[in-house]
């Protein structure tokens, strides 16, 4: 098997660092993509991730490492991450930890962003963007009501159609 050469070499469990890296996984590849965003000042992500604290497990240095842990979300006769799923971190917060990395689809992977506007209705907190979507509200109406000055929660709760006075300001 020969590597390409765009793609750095893994450490194994055995310290071997000539062994090509199995670069066609889409495991790989999302494990290469998460390393360059953590570790690499010239990577136009970084900011992102590596410069505001965002770490990788140790052990998730070593790809065969990281692909263990990764075969325990999968399908148990999966070979690679499955077309459509992505790995995704459950708090945006926190690093590439055990615990912490799941497998979505890119769909799902978009809500879970730090610019997503977060709206709390009933006790029930999600993205904007859910909201718009659970109760068929278009966002320029949810805009409008909010530059009328209610609270996206209070924007939120009205009926569809419903004609929102101006709020005068406090």
């Amino acid at each position: 098997m020969t590597s390409c050469p765009s793609w750095p070499r893994y450490s194994t469990s055995t310290g071997s660092n000539d062994m090509p890296a199995p670069s066609s996984l889409r495991a790989y590849q999302a494990w290469w993509h998460f390393r360059r965003r953590c570790h690499n000042k010239m990577d136009a992500s970084y900011k992102n991730y590596g410069g505001r604290g965002i770490t990788i497990a140790p052990e998730w240095e070593d790809f065969q490492v990281f692909f263990h842990h990764l075969k325990t979300l999968l399908d148990p006769n999966a070979e690679d991450i499955p077309e459509g799923l992505t790995v995704d971190r459950k708090d945006n917060d926190k690093g590439y930890i055990p615990g912490n990395i799941r497998l979505v689809p890119m769909a799902v992977q978009a809500l879970n962003r730090r610019s997503n506007r977060v709206v709390t209705i009933n006790g029930v907190t999600r993205c904007l963007k859910e909201w718009l979507n659970i109760l068929h509200i278009p966002i320029q109406t949810v805009m409008s009501r909010v530059q009328r000055g209610l609270s996206y929660e209070e924007a939120l709760q009205h009926p569809k159609n419903a004609k929102i006075k101006k709020r005068k300001p406090t």
